[in-house]
C-alpha cells in the first residue's frame, strides 16, 4: 500500500463494512470489480498491466471484467453486501472525507463518481 497506495477501492470497502455492517472479504470482492473499472478510465497504463497479469490483453477494459469473474456474485454474503444499497448516501458521505481518496493512481473521485460506482457494485 504504500507505494500503490490505497485508491477508491479500500477506504469505500472500509466505510461499507463500518457503517452498513457488510463482511468485509466480501464487501472487497463484490466491489473489486467496479473499482478497477474506475481506474481503468483514470489510470489505463496501471490497469492494463493489471489485465496482462490476469492473463488478458493489457486493454485495461479488460481488467474489470476479468476480476468480476473472479469474484463471488450469487453467495449469499454477495447478496449481503449489496444490501449496502439503502445506506448509499451515508457511505458517499463517510467516504468522501477519507484522506486516502488522494492516494493511488485514479485520484480523488467526486461525489458523484462514488454514487454511481457503488449503485453499480451493490
Amino acid at each position: 500500500m504504500g507505494a500503490a497506495g490505497y485508491g477508491v477501492h479500500h477506504p469505500l470497502c472500509q466505510t461499507l463494512v463500518a457503517l452498513v455492517g457488510t463482511p468485509h472479504a466480501t464487501t472487497n470482492a463484490v466491489v473489486l470489480p467496479h473499482s478497477v473499472r474506475f481506474a481503468a478510465t483514470r489510470a489505463p497504463e496501471a490497469i492494463g498491466r493489471l489485465a496482462r497479469a490476469l492473463g488478458e490483453r493489457a486493454n485495461p477494459s479488460l481488467a474489470a471484467e476479468r476480476v468480476a469473474a473472479l469474484s463471488v456474485r450469487g453467495d449469499d454474503h454477495a447478496r449481503r453486501a449489496r444490501g449496502g444499497r439503502g445506506a448509499l448516501e451515508g457511505v458517499v458521505e463517510g467516504v468522501s472525507g477519507r484522506p486516502e481518496l488522494d492516494q493511488g493512481p485514479s485520484g480523488r473521485p467526486s461525489e458523484d463518481e462514488l454514487r454511481a460506482l457503488l449503485r453499480a457494485a451493490l
